[in-house]
């Protein structure tokens, strides 16, 4: 908890209670930040109790245990399911960021939604990181998704700094001409086409092997994929090593499109339901060249690059101007403001 807004108060209120104080505020500064560990609680409860209620500025507050349980859950949520938790954390980040650039508290009061496929449809009145192409109107509610922030199940602790790696990364005369992929091709719910079309990507890629590697790593028992996983590469290795790359949709959203598209590197993007909200502002041929979601046409879209080598070229530059352009957090926090007022209007059509 601490005047950055790892942890908003109004998201903490929310996970405890289960609904937002909207007037709820708190001066940080020296003595009011402070890190909650299982141990602390354990041994301080009503220390620990009396300085959240203090800050939560909660005079009905629930008895003590009812907290003191309640956080110790979180954080036990918190240590043992990173993914979702880091989800949380880089979405509470824009949201609190967005609430100081445009003066507004309410910004942080909409809840948010961090599955891997978005809002349902038709939506309820909430950000989402992703929607369902084929529902457009959700496009409206669709913010920067969490790995504009970090993403640290795939061993990267900062977009900024990855970005400036790729760019670096992307100087480099790669040192294999094929089409490079590193994943996790079992990540698929059965109800995706991915779930079949991940696994048929490696077999075309073993099948084709002149003009593709494709490698599947696995994760470990934490759901993380890092350097210690069997025939892991980081997307900055991978942007060194292949002159082109490719990009497929996982069991939802595929979260490594915004990193290639810093590559300077020909991609090739397989068609999927669940996009961002800058996915429809690509364009094929101009951004990226398409691949049908069955990968019918993946083998000759790839001759295709081997065979336009300069119009493949421009694509990618393309790709990166693209990148350069808007993925900077000013542009991130207005399109967070401009879902705000959206979901801000439809809430009041509704009442």
């Amino acid at each position: 908890l601490g005047h950055n807004g790892i942890l908003p108060l109004m998201r903490v209120f929310y996970e405890l209670f289960g609904y937002y104080k909207h007037d709820l505020e708190f001066p940080f500064g020296a003595g009011n930040q402070f890190i909650v560990s299982k141990k602390a609680i354990l041994q301080h409860p009503r220390e620990f109790y009396s300085k959240i209620v203090h800050m939560l500025n909660y005079e009905n507050c629930p008895i003590e245990g009812y907290v003191i349980e309640r956080f110790q859950y979180l954080i036990f949520a918190f240590s043992h399911s990173l993914f979702r938790n880091e989800r949380t954390i880089a979405m509470s980040y824009f949201l609190h960021q967005c609430s100081l650039r445009y003066h507004t508290n309410n910004v942080v009061m909409i809840p948010y939604n961090t599955s891997d496929r978005g809002v349902s449809h038709p939506p309820s009145l909430e950000y989402t990181m992703c929607y369902n192409k084929n529902y457009p109107e959700l496009a409206a509610f669709c913010i920067p998704d969490c790995f504009f922030h970090n993403w640290f199940s795939a061993n990267i602790h900062s977009f900024e700094e990855t970005k400036l790696q790729l760019i670096e990364a992307s100087r480099h005369l790669p040192t294999k001409h094929k089409v490079g992929w590193v994943g996790n091709i079992h990540s698929p719910l059965p109800d995706v086409i991915e779930y079949s079309t991940r696994p048929l990507l490696k077999s075309l890629g073993d099948t084709h092997s002149q003009l593709f590697d494709i490698i599947h790593v696995s994760p470990n028992e934490t759901g993380i994929i890092g350097e210690n996983s069997p025939g892991y590469l980081s997307l900055v290795d991978l942007v060194k090593t292949y002159s082109f790359l490719i990009d497929i949709g996982g069991n939802g959203w595929s979260g490594r499109l915004k990193f290639l598209l810093f590559s300077k590197r020909p991609l090739l993007l397989v068609d999927r339901v669940y996009i961002e909200y800058f996915y429809s502002d690509l364009q094929p041929y101009v951004h990226y060249i398409p691949v049908k979601s069955d990968l019918s046409d993946l083998i000759d879209q790839t001759k295709w690059i081997y065979d336009h080598p300069e119009k493949a070229e421009e694509i990618a530059n393309h790709a990166f101007d693209f990148a350069m352009e808007n993925f900077v957090l000013d542009k991130f926090l207005r399109r967070v403001y401009h879902v705000y007022n959206h979901i801000v209007t439809l809430t009041k059509k509704k009442n």
